[in-house]
Parts: structure tokens; C-alpha cells; sequence
């Protein structure tokens, strides 16, 4: 029996060895090489990229001020300039030990300082042929006097600046007497996951058409808790300086992202493997508004919120298991007030989805439109309510009154409301002065080396007429600058006293 058994233990150890005899004859055979060579050619990233090269450009800019914006924090943003304006250590100008090296140290020094006047270089992607519209970052072209693109084939083209958003950090640029373009495809970020591959094209340094290869390695990324924008794909695709702009793909070679920013140790150093795009989805919604309304168009809910943090949860010995918001004010005529919100109102969710925090509540409502309605989870005396809103248009309360005539330059303005101006008094404990019953435009402050300060304008004015023509909100402010575009002439109260104030 023990000798039958060996002998079929035997057996069954010859047919293994043969099968795997058979078998790797099979995998090193002329028609499975064939195989694996068609893999190989099928992982190449080389045909698609040869397809799209011709969409991603790159961006040389001459500018008034020492500002790049390679780093997404203000405070970082100050240390570059810093850098910069330092003429031993101007990179673009010298060069550090890394641009000395002969051939880098000819091509920034070609291409990018044949002349003292500042430049800035970027990168970026073409996503209307017919239109001939580009988009790169705001930080790219901002401050420009003149924008270059110049595209895969050599050729080079001026443009102009269509619309911008500075807090989202993207630009939409418009060829002049561009033909023969070819736009890319963008594909929908929202479909992207942590760990999918993905590949960048830029001109880091100014070496243009430079591809580099990673992963998604996080997705909605925030950098600046206070931007309600920040929703970067982080990839660790190498981002260097210059990149800024350019495109991030899939595999597929369909747009996913625009590469802004880069996380880095200092000014002078270069990728580390931390780099964030702004995702598709933001960018096909930034197109869409700046088309139709010159910018992002916002919806408003009209309150403003405070966190409800767990200890505060178990203090006031409230029944919620997460963290939620308070609302702690509800402006008038808003779609909060519409809906039959009130302060006090414990917001627990939106949509379905959960709300912890004030500042993530902010960045789901940049999610809709106006006039999208949303559902509200309500915890009001002990009870939950289902709320639906409407939400409104948002009217930004504080706008640049240079956006509207250069000689306003560096005043901040809003429309006058004695009602919410004198609140605002109350509760921020700002200084106090005569609120006169009057329809205008307030100036709020100042910013520093203003032209409009310069002009004699003061704080707290506020203009009720211009150019001979009442004014009581911004568009009939604006409107009222276009009757003239060299003088303004300003009826102003100022200190409950009405004067005149001619700007020329």
C-alpha cells in the first residue's frame, strides 16, 4: 500500500515538472514576446503625449513688480519676493549654483533676461481652438504689461487677459491672430481617485515640454483654511518653478487639473514630491462663469455661523453625537431668512451630508448655483427640522473701486446701509461717527500708496453722486463713472456736510 501510494506521489511530481517545463517554453516563445512587447508599447505614455503636446504651451510675461506667487501662502508668497528682490540672489538674473551649470545658465539667460526688465515664467494649456482661449494661473500673468505664449512648435503669439480669479488662482487668456490650434480634452476630476496615475507637461526653468510622471496622492487638499476655493489634487508628479499653469492629465491624456503650487523648503529649492492642481470640475466652472458674468458667480445662503465644538456639545448638554454650526446672525431678505432659518438654529447637514465646521459649510455652498435649492438638517429646541432654502445671488459687500476707473485706484467700497453699518459699529466696537439717511457708496479704507487717498478722499465717505448722477448701489456707481473717463466729479457727505470733489 506505502509503495503504491509513493508511486503515485512520484507521478503526480513528474506532471508538475513537465506542465512548468511546458509552460515557460510557452512564456519565452517568438509569439508571446510579441505579446509583451505590445504590452510594453501599449505602458508607454509616448503616442498620447505626442498627441497633446501641441495643446499645452508655455508663458513668458514682463511685469511692473517682483511677484511670482510660486508658493500658495501669502506669507511664503513674501519670502519669494524677498528672494527675488534681492539682485545677488535674483535666480532669473544670476542664477544659483544649479543654474550655473553651462546649459541651463544659456537657456534662462536666452530666453528669459536678454534685457533688464523683470519676467516671469509659466506654463499652460489651450482648451478652445476656435476661441483661441488659454488658461493658466492668475499668479502666472498677474501684473503683466505684456503675455507671451508660445506654443510646442515655436510659434509665438501675444495675449490678453479675458477674466481672472485670484483666490481660485486661474486665468483665461485670449490669442491674438492665432490659427491652427489644437484645445485639449477635459475630463471630469470628480472621477479621480488616490493612487491613479497621472502626468504633467510644463517648462520648469524654462525647459519647455518637460513630462514627468506620479500618482494622485490626496484629494481635496487644502492649503489656506481661509480660502474657500483650496480643493487641490496633490500629486507627486514633479511641480518645479514654471510648471505653474500647466496641465495635469490621466493616463487617458485628458486634462484632470491645472498644476499651481508647490510645497518646498525654501524659495531656492525645488520639488520635493508635495504638488497641488486645481482640480477639473473647478476649472470647467471657472470657464463657464467668466464667460457668462466676468467672474465666479456665487450663490448665498445670508447667515453667518460659529462652530459647535463637541465640548461645547456636552456643556450646553445638547443631544448631537458630531460636531456642528451655530447660526449666529441672519442677514435681511436672504434666502436664510426666506427659508424660516433662525439665530440659534443648530445646522447638523447639507444636503445629507455632514456639517462640522463653518469653514467646510462655506466651501459645500460653493458647490451650488444661485437659485439651486439646498436641504438643511435643523436642530431647534430639542427637535430636528428639514429645511429647504433657495439660495440668492451673492453680492460681494467689499469691492476695489479701481476695478471701475483707474483714478479710484486703492479704495475699498461697498454700498451704504446705515442699518448693517451701524451694527457692524456696535458689535466690532469700531470707531463711531455721524450715520447721515442717505443712499451711496461708502469707502471702507484705503490700501496703502493709493491713488484714491492721494486724491483727498477719506474714509467713511460716502459718495452719493458722480459725475452729476445719483447713485445709490454699485452698478449705478459704475454706470456713473463711464460718463466720463478722465475727470469724476463727486458729490460726497462727509461728517453729515455735503461737498463737492473733483478728481482729474
Amino acid at each position: 500500500m506505502k509503495k503504491k501510494i509513493s508511486f503515485i506521489k512520484f507521478f503526480i511530481l513528474i506532471c508538475i515538472c513537465a506542465t512548468n517545463i511546458i509552460f515557460s517554453k510557452s512564456i519565452f516563445s517568438s509569439d508571446n514576446k510579441n505579446n509583451v512587447n505590445n504590452v510594453k508599447i501599449q505602458q508607454s505614455l509616448s503616442p498620447i503625449i505626442k498627441k497633446i503636446l501641441p495643446s499645452v504651451v508655455r508663458i513668458i510675461t514682463d511685469f511692473d513688480n517682483l511677484y511670482h506667487g510660486y508658493y500658495y501662502d501669502d506669507s511664503l508668497n513674501q519670502k519669494k519676493i524677498n528672494y527675488l528682490s534681492n539682485s545677488q540672489n535674483n535666480i532669473f538674473k544670476y542664477g544659483s549654483n544649479f543654474y550655473k551649470k553651462p546649459i541651463l545658465k544659456k537657456i534662462i539667460n536666452e530666453k528669459i533676461c536678454e534685457d533688464d526688465s523683470n519676467s516671469k515664467l509659466g506654463s499652460g494649456v489651450i482648451i478652445d481652438s476656435k476661441n483661441s482661449y488659454v488658461l493658466t494661473n492668475y499668479h502666472v500673468i498677474s501684473n503683466a504689461s505684456k503675455i507671451e505664449v508660445i506654443l510646442d512648435d515655436g510659434k509665438e503669439y501675444e495675449a490678453y487677459m479675458i477674466g481672472k480669479n485670484k483666490k481660485i488662482d486661474l486665468a483665461l487668456l485670449k490669442l491674438i491672430d492665432a490659427e491652427d490650434l489644437q484645445s485639449i480634452e477635459i475630463d471630469n476630476s470628480t472621477n479621480v481617485n488616490v493612487g491613479d496615475p497621472v502626468f504633467a507637461i510644463g517648462s520648469p526653468y524654462n525647459l519647455n515640454n518637460s513630462v514627468t510622471l506620479g500618482i494622485v496622492s490626496s484629494l481635496n487638499r487644502i492649503i489656506n483654511a481661509n480660502n474657500i476655493f483650496d480643493n487641490f489634487i496633490q500629486t507627486d508628479a514633479a511641480i518645479n518653478h514654471g510648471n505653474s499653469g500647466g496641465p495635469l492629465f490621466n493616463l487617458e491624456g485628458k486634462l484632470i487639473g491645472i498644476n499651481t503650487s508647490m510645497l518646498s523648503s525654501n524659495p531656492e529649492s525645488g520639488n520635493i514630491g508635495l504638488g497641488f492642481s486645481i482640480p477639473s470640475h473647478i476649472i470647467v466652472r471657472f470657464i463657464d462663469d467668466i464667460l457668462k458674468y466676468g467672474d465666479i458667480h456665487l450663490s448665498s445662503l445670508g447667515i453667518s455661523a460659529s462652530n459647535l465644538s463637541k465640548d461645547m456639545i456636552f456643556q450646553l448638554e445638547l443631544p448631537l453625537d458630531k460636531e456642528a454650526i451655530i447660526v449666529n446672525r441672519i442677514y435681511k431678505n436672504s434666502s436664510a431668512e426666506e427659508a424660516g432659518l433662525k439665530i440659534g438654529d443648530i445646522i447638523t447637514s447639507v444636503n445629507s451630508k455632514d456639517v462640522t465646521d463653518s469653514i467646510l459649510f462655506k466651501r459645500e455652498l460653493v458647490n451650488f448655483l444661485p437659485n439651486d435649492s439646498i436641504f438643511l438638517k435643523v436642530f431647534r429646541n430639542n427637535k430636528y427640522y428639514n429645511i429647504s432654502a433657495k439660495l440668492h445671488d451673492y453680492k460681494r459687500s467689499v469691492l476695489y473701486a479701481g476695478k471701475f476707473h483707474y483714478k479710484l485706484q486703492g479704495a475699498l467700497i461697498s454700498e451704504y446701509d446705515k442699518e448693517k453699518l451701524s451694527n457692524d459699529m456696535e458689535n466690532n466696537k469700531r470707531k463711531k461717527f455721524i450715520l447721515p439717511s442717505v443712499n451711496g457708496i461708502i469707502i471702507n479704507k484705503f490700501l496703502d500708496k493709493s491713488f484714491a487717498k492721494r486724491s483727498g478722499l477719506l474714509e467713511n465717505d460716502i459718495i452719493t453722486s458722480v459725475n452729476m448722477t445719483p447713485v445709490k448701489d454699485i452698478q449705478t456707481f459704475k454706470d456713473a463713472l463711464l460718463i466720463n473717463e478722465d475727470i469724476i466729479i463727486l458729490e460726497i457727505m462727509r461728517n453729515n456736510k455735503l461737498i463737492f470733489k473733483i478728481i482729474s
